[in-house]
């Protein structure tokens, strides 16, 4: 029974014995969600990492014309509780661990993924727990996906600390 759920996209729960479908994307369907992302860019339904009213919807509709038996939805399996935000999620940290602050962190443009000595990511995950998982793991499409969340990323060169936003604040009250 357990096989046949999971060949079905579904998964016992040992508590309760119900089951609960679980939509599990193909590399190919992945591919095309970024494909079409970047058509959304281009037609300007996405700006600055904002989707405007109406885009998931389109998204939905260039995956199905492309990939026929594509039976996911906008809402919730693009938008709001799969695709989307996993790929948004795991930009941000990936971003964030290459990022001028970070330190101990590469990555690696053969694999295509983040490499780091495992005990430095060891201390990091305890901190940041959304990039539990992404040491040497694949991650194919950063540079597609900063084209589309790109802009909406701060850069280290942009950030600054609470202590020196602090500091200017009473630099400017003295002045006053």
């Amino acid at each position: 029974m357990y096989i046949e759920n999971i060949r079905m996209g579904k998964k016992e729960d040992d508590s309760n014995s119900q089951t609960r479908n679980y939509n599990v994307w193909e590399p190919e369907e992945d591919a095309l969600l970024v494909c079409g992302m970047l058509h959304l860019v281009d037609t300007g339904k996405v700006v600055n990492g904002t989707f405007k009213s109406g885009a998931f919807q389109d998204l939905q509709k260039y995956m199905q014309e492309r990939l026929p038996e594509f039976s996911k939805t906008a809402n919730p399996h693009i938008k709001s509780k799969s695709r989307h935000k996993y790929f948004k999620k795991q930009y941000q940290a990936i971003c964030e661990m290459r990022g001028d602050s970070c330190s101990g962190f590469d990555w690696d443009s053969e694999r295509q993924c983040i490499t780091a000595v495992e005990s430095v990511f060891e201390d990091w995950v305890k901190f940041h727990p959304n990039t539990h998982g992404l040491i040497n793991k694949p991650f194919p499409y950063l540079d597609q996906l900063a084209r589309i969340f790109g802009k909406d990323q701060a850069t280290a060169a942009a950030v600054d600390s609470l202590a020196n936003v602090v500091e200017e604040l009473e630099r400017e009250e003295q002045m006053q």
